[in-house]
This record gives structure tokens, C-alpha cells and sequence, in this order.
């Protein structure tokens, strides 16, 4: 799951995607599938932040907007 982590690094969803577009992994994968599991990624960096170590709750939390701000570019 490298795509998150562009996202997270200050990647747009847009250019992530762009990016990702080249490797072959990416171009087999079923778009359907790609989005739920990006959700899956998503729903768990939100759990994390909520049950987390208070420490590492603020990573957890940008983490889980992240997600969502590509889950909103591949739903949208």
C-alpha cells in the first residue's frame, strides 16, 4: 500500500494515482477493489487514533484524512 503513504507525504490524490499509473500491479488491479481496500486502510489508521497510544494518535489521525481525501477523489 505505497499510494497512502504519497498521500500522506502531501501527494494529491490526483497526482498519486498519476504516479501509481505506470506500474503494472496497479493497472491489473480492479478499481473496485483498489477503493475498498484504500477504505480498509482508511477505517484502521481511524480506529488507531481512537484506541492508539496517545502518542502516536496525531500520526494516526492525519493518516486516516489522507485516506479519506483519496477515498473522496475515487468515489467523487
Amino acid at each position: 500500500m505505497f499510494g497512502p503513504w504519497l498521500i500522506y507525504a502531501g501527494h494529491t490524490a490526483r497526482r498519486t494515482e498519476s504516479l501509481l499509473a505506470n506500474l503494472a500491479v496497479w493497472q491489473a488491479a480492479p478499481d473496485d477493489q483498489v477503493t475498498r481496500l484504500i477504505a480498509l486502510w482508511t477505517l484502521f489508521r481511524l480506529y488507531k487514533a481512537a484506541v492508539g497510544p496517545a502518542s502516536s494518535q496525531a500520526t494516526y489521525q492525519h493518516a486516516a484524512r489522507s485516506g479519506r481525501s483519496w477515498l473522496r477523489h475515487r468515489i467523487a
